[in-house]
């Protein structure tokens, strides 16, 4: 006869139920461990490890604040900047676990939030030098190649950024600016590497004087910066959706041709900062686009990658009623 509180088997449930309590006890114990952990490494370690290859790549001042844990193997910095190139509101980073056999740091994506990039191109000599600013000056490299990269960023995104970039030439200078700039950037290396770099990017141009500013630019394409190669596609639309200039350029060791078209059906009527000085201009212009008639012209020069400069160009065009759909 069984006692109260026995069990046929002899062995009360409690007791069987306790060692599984304490597992899960003991599991729960290791897994804030190991989130705790987790904290502290990318909220200190990753953090300067990161800041301190961007400052060796770029040899510029590189500030930040208010660093977070960013769940699972990440990292935010609030008020991220690049003196004179780069200030975002917010970076998110987060590592590609390959980093851990790698001698160099991978971040599998990076995300800058509302960006404000400027990036300036000056000729620094009669001679026909430039240099991109910051830095202020150019440091050759090695005749042994570019060093070994410290820092490797598969996708790098731009979320509503700007973008102002100037490019002095002598006494002439050309500046616009992109607003509303969503890009992506795949594989990114710190130093520079002999790597292809594609991109997408959109935007919206900012250009005082121009007829074209406001209308969107789309850009695509690839760049090897060390190597000086380059395929890029751009598309500017205007406000009525059709495509006010297309362009194609290639770039092989340096030497550039650009290839694109122009249709000026709007050109000049929906230009208000700057309206042609001849009277007969404006009527001619005018008379054209009232009727429906579309002006394309065909473009095409040369240039070097790294000292872009419009100077000889070739024009070849028509005059046409588009067709309608």
């Amino acid at each position: 006869m069984l006692g109260r509180g026995s069990h046929p088997t002899g062995i009360c449930p409690l007791m069987k139920i306790r060692p599984l309590y304490r597992f899960f006890i003991w599991l729960l114990f290791i897994l804030l461990i190991v989130f705790g952990f987790l904290i502290y490494y990318f909220q200190h370690h990753e953090k300067e490890l990161f800041l301190t290859a961007l400052r060796s790549s770029l040899d510029q001042n590189i500030s930040a604040s208010d660093v977070d844990y960013d769940f699972p193997f990440g990292f935010s910095l609030d008020d991220f900047q690049i003196e004179g190139l780069i200030q975002a509101e917010k970076l998110t980073a987060q590592l590609d676990l390959s980093s851990l056999r790698e001698k160099k740091l991978i971040i599998r994506e990076l995300v800058l939030q509302k960006p404000a990039i400027t990036w300036r191109m000056i000729r620094q000599s009669a001679s026909g030098t430039t240099a991109a600013t910051p830095p202020e000056t150019e440091t050759p490299l090695p005749s042994s190649g570019p060093a070994e990269a410290r820092l490797m960023i598969k996708k790098l995104q731009l979320v509503n950024g700007s973008l102002f970039v100037v490019n002095k030439n002598a006494d002439q200078i050309f500046s616009f600016q992109l607003d509303n700039m969503q890009s992506q950037i795949d594989q990114l290396s710190f130093p520079l590497q002999a790597i292809t770099t594609s991109f997408r990017l959109t935007g919206k141009l900012i250009k005082e004087g121009l007829p074209l500013s406001g209308s969107v630019v789309k850009a695509n394409g690839w760049i090897n910066i060390i190597q000086k190669d380059l395929e890029v596609n751009l598309l500017i639309l205007e406000n009525d959706g059709q495509a006010g200039l297309s362009a194609h350029a290639i770039a092989e060791n340096n030497d550039m041709e650009v290839k694109g078209k122009i249709k000026t059906m709007n050109l000049f009527t929906n230009s208000s900062e700057k309206p042609l000085e001849s009277a007969v201009d404006n009527i001619v212009f005018n008379t054209l686009s009232s009727i429906g008639v579309e002006i394309g012209a065909n473009f095409s020069f040369n240039t070097k990658m790294d000292n872009f400069s419009i100077g000889q160009i070739t024009f070849s065009g028509n005059v046409s009623t588009p067709v309608e759909p």
